[in-house]
């Protein structure tokens, strides 16, 4: 079977398709698959983060380059959508720097300095939280 990336924000069935499939066969379809998650409402956002997940460390380099971009949704999207206690370091370094020292932009979309964005537990990421949980919106996220 031909494992291919979802054609529109609906196809929920290319998304199943592609449930416990390796990382090694994910890697082709990466940019097609992260673009999907540029926006957390569209339909297939989420179960796709539940799919790419457990591939984090493996694509490191992909999730990493997606923080240190200009697009802040997607960025947003991934921190509260995707990533979590699996980050690869190259991944929470860029994460740790949006929260040490958000852009212009990054404050505009997530009002991150406004509303508090901040590592809890000592200012480091702790494995076995989540990014969401460990990267922290004072007032909720």
């Amino acid at each position: 079977m031909e494992i291919k990336p979802p054609r529109d924000k609906f196809d929920l069935d290319a998304v199943a398709a592609l449930a416990g499939v390796d990382g090694a066969t994910l890697r082709p379809l990466l940019p097609d698959l992260l673009a999907w998650l540029q926006d957390a409402n569209w339909l297939i956002a989420a179960p796709l983060a539940d799919v790419l997940r457990p591939h984090q460390q493996a694509f490191d380099a992909e999730l990493a380059a997606v923080l240190r971009g200009e697009d802040a949704v997607w960025k947003v999207s991934l921190l509260a959508g995707l990533l979590d206690y699996r980050a690869g370091a190259e991944t929470v370094r860029a994460a740790e720097r949006i929260a040490a020292c958000p852009t212009a932009a990054e404050r505009a979309e997530g009002q991150m300095k406004r509303r508090g964005i901040f590592w809890c537990g000592g200012g480091s990421l702790k494995r076995g939280f989540s990014l969401a949980t460990s990267l922290c919106y004072a007032g909720g996220f």
